[in-house]
């Protein structure tokens, strides 16, 4: 999904403005350069801001309901889709998962903002956002394994992928809990301060750029 929006934003200001208008809006080396960098910044405000918007409690409260329906969503989709790659497209069977796994995950950057303006109860909205947020991470991990999988060749191991998946989730979860507890400490001397908010986002960067070179 990221790919394709990056993909569709370089076409738009690049080949399909010059085949259109013949006008170049953007130097397509810039665009290659400066997209990926864009998308990344704006998946973490959703998913920040998302995150924002959850209480603990009742994260806590629903957390069962949110692990079954997303493992069984997720896994349910890349099995279907892997079923039909290999009997109707005649893929192998990793390849086939690939396929599904990278098209099994919700969009948190879709998600989020939709679940905002729906009607439902907030336990539903708790589920559809956590399943969206979960499956983001899912997809890419999992892909990441299987190519890695595929790479190794016939006779690897099956452990690479959940080996993969959690470092990730491990890695994720213990600098978000470490950080989150310690600018909250931070904050309170903050309090009252102009623009400290600003500081949280600073913050999230480093969080983000920390998270991302470990794994």
């Amino acid at each position: 999904e990221r790919r394709w929006a990056e993909s569709l934003s370089r076409d738009l200001l690049g080949p399909i403005a010059v085949a259109l208008f013949q006008v170049s809006f953007v130097p397509p080396g810039a665009l290659e350069t400066a997209t990926p960098y864009f998308t990344a910044l704006a998946l973490m405000f959703i998913l920040f801001d998302g995150g924002l918007n959850l209480r603990i409690s009742e994260i806590v409260k629903n957390l069962g309901m949110v692990g079954l329906h997303t493992g069984l969503t997720f896994v349910g989709t890349a099995f279907a889709v892997a079923f039909v790659s290999v009997v109707l497209l005649g893929y192998g069977w990793l390849v086939g998962l690939l396929l599904g796994v990278v098209l099994s995950g919700t969009s948190g950057a879709v998600v989020i903002g939709i679940v905002r303006t729906l009607h439902v109860s907030p336990e539903t909205k708790i589920i559809l956002t956590l399943e969206s947020v979960i499956t983001d991470v899912l997809c890419v991990v999992t892909a990441l394994a299987l190519i890695e999988l595929l790479r190794s060749g016939p006779g690897a191991s099956v452990t690479i992928v959940f080996t993969d998946l959690g470092q990730a989730f491990l890695v994720s979860l213990a600098f978000g809990l470490v950080a989150g507890f310690v600018w909250l400490l931070l904050l309170k001397r903050l309090e009252g301060k102009p623009f400290s908010y600003m500081l949280t986002i600073a913050v999230l960067f480093a969080l983000y750029a920390v998270s991302e070179t470990w794994g």
